[in-house]
């Protein structure tokens, strides 16, 4: 289970600590700085909690790259290999920008 994995188990840490909270904390700033990406396959069986996360971004007005590979399971290989120079590009993009710029400008 992942709770148990990535947190120990603890329901109250996860609540404190969850992306879902994190967002949810630090909306503004996650939707002036930040350029975020959001990538699963449609057979991934954190496809359902993934696409959830996706639209409660949205709901909080956080901008965010949403893709969704067609017939790729939990599998990372298989998920660099689907996006194939995307991945990279999108990378270039992210690194390239001056963090002290908001996400959406393009000077």
């Amino acid at each position: 289970m992942l709770l148990d994995t990535v947190y120990g188990g603890d329901e109250i840490h996860f609540q404190a600590v969850g992306p879902r909270v994190l967002a949810e904390r630090h909306a503004a700033e996650l939707a002036d700085r930040s350029l975020i990406r959001l990538v699963i396959g449609d057979r991934d069986e954190t496809f359902t909690n993934n696409r959830g996360f996706h639209r409660h971004l949205e709901d909080l007005g956080i901008g965010h790259e949403w893709v969704v590979l067609p017939g790729v399971g939990h599998d990372p290989f298989a998920v660099l290999k689907e996006l194939g120079e995307g991945n990279w590009t999108f990378h270039r993009r992210a690194f390239a920008r001056d963090l002290a710029e908001p996400a959406g400008s393009t000077d």
